[in-house]
């Protein structure tokens, strides 16, 4: 299933590459990008055929953003290469996050800011892309697939009280 998956933590030797894309793309009709840095590992996968034109994944000296999700037009235009990676951009730049609102569709972002060493997290604004996290005592994980928290090889237990509240 395309989609990201992320690990923020001291300690990324534990995770293998292959081993998570291959969970995150079981029908392998996907591409895919890894980030790998000390203290946070990003993998985005998209899929080939995508409705969006480029890449899910921007990387520069002080950011790397994942991007799951379609748009479609709305106050903000859709760019030539499909994700509108300026505004994005430009709405963490200047901290305006309710612009977020403007972008139409089903989308989830996650953004870690490398100099700042933070994590933003942001999902459309009726929450259909779904967007899920676990904090660890060694580490915080985040995906958009349920399926790449397999790969922790722990016995998660179900708060079913939860689920029925």
């Amino acid at each position: 299933m395309p989609g990201y998956f992320g690990y923020i933590s001291t300690d990324i030797d534990c995770l293998k590459d292959v081993d998570i894309t291959d969970r995150l793309d079981l029908m392998g009709n996907c591409r895919s990008k890894i980030v790998k840095q000390p203290g946070f590992f990003l993998a985005c996968l998209w899929p080939k055929e995508a409705s969006l034109e480029g890449n899910f994944i921007f990387e520069d000296d002080r950011w790397a953003i994942l991007f799951d999700g379609d748009l479609v037009d709305g106050p903000i235009p859709l760019e030539d290469e499909g994700v509108p990676w300026k505004k994005i951009l430009d709405i963490f730049a200047k901290e305006s996050y309710l612009d977020f609102q403007d972008l139409r569709g089903l989308f989830s972002i996650a953004a870690f800011n490398k100099k700042a060493r933070s994590l933003f997290l942001v999902t459309d604004r009726i929450g259909m892309s779904p967007l899920y996290y676990l904090k660890l005592p060694h580490g915080f994980w985040f995906s958009t697939s349920l399926s790449a928290f397999y790969c922790l090889k722990k016995d998660f237990k179900i708060n079913f009280r939860y689920i029925y509240d």
